[in-house]
């Protein structure tokens, strides 16, 4: 099992390491509700242009940047600070679905489809939860279905860390521990 780790990170480094063009670090400077201790921020994700930015534990939206906000940033000409727009979040009640439910970790997009990654820590033990949803742009809203939640084993138990991270790929969901 250790040494299949090993080749797993042995082979994302090396992949993460190839030589590329660098990019300079821009920060921007957010505004509004983002900014209050209670968002904790932990999940990223680009849906078409807009980028979306999903509290740790959502209270029932999450936050997005509209395509047109962020562009002066990005090239060094930071302009006032950034209020995202608020997009309702619909989910089932996963503290009562999954035992020792914790927090939301990852958020990917095929279209108007979403893939969640959650995480659980079940009498010590780290776990990953796959679901699926859907973005209504009518409504402006993710809604996370009622439907099956997958779990995911990780392949070594690490506190606090089951799959952080989840991507498409040719029509395949795939998470990354």
């Amino acid at each position: 099992m250790i040494n299949s780790v090993r080749l797993f990170l042995f082979l994302f480094l090396s992949l993460v390491s190839l030589p590329g063009k660098e990019f300079p670090v821009v920060n921007f400077q957010p505004a509004g509700e983002i900014t209050h201790s209670t968002q904790e921020i932990s999940v990223l994700a680009w849906l078409g242009n807009d980028f979306m930015l999903l509290p740790q534990y959502p209270q029932g939206y999450v936050h997005s940047i509209p395509e047109g906000l962020l562009p002066g940033h990005i090239v060094g000409e930071p302009g006032a600070a950034i209020v995202p727009e608020k997009i309702k979040f619909i989910a089932p009640d996963y503290e009562k679905r999954i035992s020792g439910f914790e927090d939301y970790k990852a958020l990917v997009f095929d279209g108007n489809e979403v893939f969640m990654v959650m995480e659980s820590k079940q009498r010590g033990i780290m776990k990953g939860h796959l679901t699926r949803g859907f973005f209504s742009p009518e409504g402006q809203a993710i809604r996370l279905t009622d439907g099956p939640v997958t779990e995911i084993e990780p392949p070594v138990n690490i506190d606090n860390m089951a799959y952080e991270a989840v991507l498409l790929h040719r029509d395949q969901v795939i998470t990354f521990f």
